[in-house]
């Protein structure tokens, strides 16, 4: 498979994804009759003083005459949950295909080949599932909250910090993995044979897919 068809598929997979939930968006667009709800509530929680602006869009899990009958449901069960269905699905799907290549390429790898391996294999899987470990919490008290119709209040001060939270969770990941493998490669000839070893069968895992 050609590069370029490679990145047409990874992209083209997570624009469809994007296409299929931006419309979804829309429900926190707040109606003019709406917006003075949403403001008071914003003010109190987060004690705004009242001559301070406050730009806030909210919904509701129940329909209101004010915000257009407008719920947040199907925000969540159909413009954000099927999207993290596919997203990990495929991102499970491309783990496995990975593994089995990495194991069956036909080369005999030293021990410390496959040691290095494993390692990006367990990197690969941390830093995929870290987004949803990161923004798990959150998320659940958010979808708690909306099925029990609570008000979520200072919790969604969580909710804000733990998405922001996953790219900095990430980028340490993989650079406790680059660190880690800088570490333990010696400067003698056969280590570099073996680096260059592993890094050729994963770049013929990546062709593989």
């Amino acid at each position: 498979m050609s590069r370029t068809r490679k990145l047409l598929i990874a992209y083209g997979y997570c624009i469809v994804i994007i296409c299929v939930s931006a419309p979804y968006s829309q429900s926190f667009i707040n109606e003019k009759a709406w917006e003075p709800h949403v403001q008071a509530v914003v003010r109190q929680i987060q004690n705004i003083e009242p001559d301070e602006p406050v730009y806030a869009y909210a919904s509701t899990t129940k329909e209101i005459a004010e915000n257009n009958y407008r719920t947040v449901m199907p925000f969540v069960f159909i413009g954000t949950l099927p999207s993290y269905v596919w997203s990990y699905g495929a991102f499970i799907v491309t783990t496995v295909v990975i593994a089995r290549a990495l194991r069956s390429h036909g080369i005999k790898l030293s021990k410390r080949t496959m040691a290095m391996q494993r390692r990006f294999l367990r990197m690969l899987i941390i830093q995929g599932l870290v987004p949803l470990g990161v923004t798990g919490v959150p998320m659940s008290i958010f979808i708690g909250t909306m099925i029990l119709g609570v008000s979520m209040d200072r919790w969604s001060i969580l909710h804000t910090a733990a998405i922001h939270f996953v790219p900095i969770v990430q980028a340490v990941v993989s650079f406790a993995f680059v660190r880690r493998l800088k570490r333990n490669s010696a400067p003698s000839s056969d280590n570099r044979k073996e680096v260059t070893e592993h890094q050729q069968g994963v770049v013929w895992a990546t062709s593989a897919l």
